[in-house]
């Protein structure tokens, strides 16, 4: 059986400590921050599924969760019970991890 290689990190890792400030620059142009963007994605997901009729999953997978900003709506806009947030960077989960709130 071969052992796995240590992971050597990702070209996101870079941008851990200053995430947020370079997606809040990114999104000037648009007049909104990044909790807004987040929260209507949650509710957009929310509003699909009404529509479908299907009631809001308990679990959710928050693929590409960065600092784990729209953690929060999953809870609160959506209901579920549980969020499993990954992203290609460690050091970006790692600051989801402790700045989780829920």
């Amino acid at each position: 059986m071969s052992e796995v290689p240590e992971h050597p990190g990702t070209g996101f890792d870079r941008f851990h400590t200053d995430y947020d400030e370079a997606l809040a620059r990114g999104l000037a142009v648009s007049g909104e921050d990044r909790l807004y963007f987040a929260r209507a994605r949650i509710a957009f997901l929310g509003r699909c599924l009404r529509r479908m009729g299907v009631p809001p999953p308990w679990s959710v997978l928050d693929f590409g969760c960065g600092t784990g900003a729209a953690t929060p709506y999953f809870f609160e806009d959506l209901g579920v019970e549980r969020v499993l947030g990954v992203d290609a960077s460690e050091r970006c989960l790692d600051v989801a991890r402790a700045t989780s709130q829920v």
